[in-house]
């Protein structure tokens, strides 16, 4: 089993949509490692289950994590030199992002 240590936004701010990801979606693996625009602190993880992890690359915590919709996730990938989405992510991200907007998390 992997930890990470959290920040104190992802602990205070954000953790019932973490609660969500875990107990509904699911982590998942990191599968690409993207840098963020927002930082050059942090980068951007897409796991194996589609969840996008914001981490800080000096601390190595976790800043925040969500279910991206699909224009965010072909952003990222684009913006990094792929023409989409992997075809194995892009069901998982739009399922994802449709069932935290169902539960109130988007």
């Amino acid at each position: 089993m992997v930890t990470a240590t959290m920040t104190k936004h992802a602990i205070h701010d954000r953790a019932e949509r973490l609660a969500f990801i875990a107990e509904y979606v699911g982590v998942g693996t990191i599968q690409y490692r993207f840098p963020s625009e927002q930082s050059e602190y942090a980068e951007y993880c897409i796991t194996s289950t589609g969840v996008l992890i914001v981490r800080n690359i000096d601390s190595n915590s976790i800043i925040t994590a969500y279910c991206p919709n699909m224009n965010k996730a072909v952003a990222i990938f684009r913006k990094n030199g792929w023409t989409d989405v992997p075809y194995t992510l892009k069901e998982k991200v739009d399922r994802n992002y449709k069932l935290a907007k169902k539960m109130g998390f988007i």
